[in-house]
């Protein structure tokens, strides 16, 4: 965000720049590229010219917000992950269902085991 903070600069990517931009910033790949394109290209366009200038530093403050809390995040998995490590009953913890701390969201014993047309219990 903080390299294509305004419209203008948005405007310079195409779909092979944005894919080595990704490529380059160690994107999952979780999305294809050309699909982020695409919804980047069909979006509502942003202010350009002095506005989009004036619009890029709030854009540029969001960012160093978002990356400062990510940082913050995960200082604080570390830390409750070796806080777990070294509790007496650490063991008992994470053999508790979702409690696994290396678990996928939406992992579930049961999702793993379960087969497709299983039945689901009701809540």
């Amino acid at each position: 965000m903080a390299r294509f903070d305004c419209q203008d600069r948005a405007d310079w990517l195409s779909q092979k720049r944005l894919a080595a931009w990704l490529k380059a910033a160690s994107y999952s790949g979780r999305t294809d590229p050309a699909v982020l394109y695409q919804r980047l290209t069909s979006a509502p366009r942003g202010a350009t010219g002095d506005q989009g200038v004036a619009s890029a530093s709030v854009t540029r403050a969001l960012a160093a917000v978002l990356a400062s809390l990510n940082t913050q995040i995960k200082a604080l998995e570390a830390q409750i992950a070796a806080q777990l490590a070294s509790h007496a009953d650490g063991h008992i913890f994470t053999s508790l269902p979702r409690s696994a701390p290396s678990a996928p969201p939406g992992y579930s014993p049961r999702s793993a085991t379960a087969g497709p047309g299983s039945p689901t219990p009701r809540r």
